[in-house]
This record gives C-alpha cells, structure tokens and sequence, in this order.
C-alpha cells in the first residue's frame, strides 16, 4: 500500500487534533482497595494470635476488625492526573504535529521522522494508533 504524503500527514493531524479535542478518550481506571486487616509474615513465627479465654455471664470477643466503606474522595490524585494527562497530551500531539510537518516538507527527513516515531512510542499513546502513525509514514515514502 502506497499513500500520498500530504494524505498521510492530514490523518496523522487529524489524529492529533482528536487528541486535542479529547484528550480523556482513553482513560484510565483508578481502584482503590480498603482492607480492614492485613497481616504478612515472613520466616517462622506468627502472624497473628488471638487468645480468648472467656465465661461466665457477659461476652467475650477475641478480634474484631472493620471497614467503613462510602465515598472515597480521590480530588488530590484528579487534580494531578488530569495535569500529567494534559502535559502527556501536549508532548504526543506536538510529535504528532512534527511527524505531519515533515511528511508535507519536498525534502521529509526519513531519518528525523524516524526519531520522531521512536519518540512516539515511549509516549502513552495506545500502540493501535502508534502503528497507524508509522505505517502512514511508511507507505508515503513508498509512494514516492
């Protein structure tokens, strides 16, 4: 398959102006895990031990432990989450917008836009689309 550059470089903009439009678009799932009681022992001995030794007319508990769940308030992490996205954004769509300049150039560098597509791939871009990217540049020079 062959494509013309100046093709090849107006969807590898439109790419990055999605991002732009949409940075949250793949998202990332957050859990947060509430454990009453952990325990971890390592080499001989014992964990935990509970001794109960009761009788007579009242009750007698050896261990209790609880969790309360509800709402559990993540603000601080969105807040810094959303700047790391927001920065990751802007590294990937300018690359993006670097690959896309230089595809539209009469004298493309194969081996700038080569650095550029390494530089991509250390980026968080899902690698679906890091592939479109590299086989757009690809097929534009084999088209000419």
């Amino acid at each position: 398959m062959s494509m013309d550059a100046g093709e090849a470089a107006e969807l590898i903009g439109t790419i990055a102006e999605s991002l732009r439009k949409d940075p949250t678009q793949f998202y990332y799932d957050v859990k947060l895990t509430q454990i009453g009681t952990s325990i971890t022992q390592q080499g001989p001995g014992t964990g935990l031990s509970v001794t109960v030794t009761g009788g007579g007319t009242g009750t007698t508990i050896g261990y209790v432990s609880s969790v309360q769940g509800g709402d559990v308030k993540v603000e601080a992490i969105r807040r810094d989450f959303d700047a790391k996205i927001e920065e990751e954004v802007k590294h990937i769509t300018g690359i993006l917008d670097e690959i896309a300049s230089g595809l539209k150039s009469s004298s493309s560098d194969r081996g700038r836009l080569k650095t550029l597509l390494g530089q991509l791939k250390k980026t968080v871009l899902v690698p679906a689309l890091q592939a479109v990217v590299a086989t757009l540049v690809s097929s534009s020079f084999s088209a000419r």
